[in-house]
């Protein structure tokens, strides 16, 4: 049921796993197949091999290519949103889907992926009470999504790719921790703190009145924020996008070498 691209399995360690709920979902057209290559070029640009997960025609696909990226950015196709709790019944219905962090990460670890590069997770006492390191990537503060700094301290840090894989060989190989790890990095293009949290509470607020249902918010609330911030909070999330995948891949070297 999951079928691993021939690239992806050569690549071993050196393949860096990309989720794709950003591209049926996440982002519009043609901004999230931008957004997709984009990130794509930036791993294979530092010596990694992009890895995107996807369901497609009810298969798990490690390492989709441009075409099975093209269909699921077809808003007229009107993929699923698949999270590791609806991977079996997509599969059994034969859907095409985007897959969301939680999926992306079960399917990676079952194809073997150490790595995997995404924009923004859940929040920081969730990670703590699962036992989920978190390191700061030149930074000691928990980054936000558009912001210069969430306020949030983290204990630990590292300064490049080469001493965050010593920290997973640790991690994985040595002490055999069963937990990912995350590695939180400063978004490249800053947006006003004022702006931008004006900008969610409203989205927030206008989510609860509408009664969305959970897997609608994230990306209402993109596209609200998008209109309150004139397109700039896009143009951000897509560089942030491709700059966590840049630096992933830079990890998975390091980490394969």
């Amino acid at each position: 049921m999951i079928r691993i691209a021939e690239e992806v399995r050569r690549a071993g360690v050196r393949a860096v796993a990309l989720e794709t709920s950003v591209v049926a979902q996440g982002l519009p057209a043609p901004h999230n197949l931008d957004a997709a290559r984009n990130c794509a070029r930036a791993v294979r640009e530092r010596g990694a091999v992009p890895a995107f997960v996807a369901v497609i025609g009810g298969e798990i696909v490690v390492g989709a290519s441009d075409e099975e990226l093209r269909r699921l950015a077809d808003p007229a196709r009107k993929p699923a949103k698949a999270g590791s709790r609806d991977l079996a019944a997509l599969c059994a219905s034969g859907a095409d889907a985007g897959t969301t962090v939680s999926a992306t990460c079960a399917i990676a670890a079952q194809a073997g992926l150490r790595v995997f590069a995404t924009g923004g997770i859940g929040t920081a006492e969730a990670l703590e009470t699962l036992g989920v390191p978190v390191i700061g990537f030149r930074t000691s503060e928990l980054p936000a999504f558009y912001t210069e700094g969430s306020g949030v301290v983290l204990e630990h840090r590292v300064e490049d790719a080469a001493e965050m894989a010593k920290l997973l060989r640790a991690h994985f190989y040595d002490l055999g921790l069963g937990t990912g790890v995350i590695l939180a990095v400063p978004p490249p293009s800053l947006l006003p703190r004022e702006e931008i949290e004006a900008a969610i509470a409203a989205a927030l607020a206008e989510a609860r009145t509408r009664r969305l249902p959970g897997k609608e918010v994230t990306p209402f609330l993109l596209g609200r924020v998008a209109e309150q911030t004139a397109g700039r909070s896009v143009r951000a999330n897509l560089l942030l996008l491709e700059n966590n995948a840049g630096v992933a891949a830079e990890v998975a070297v390091a980490l394969a070498s």
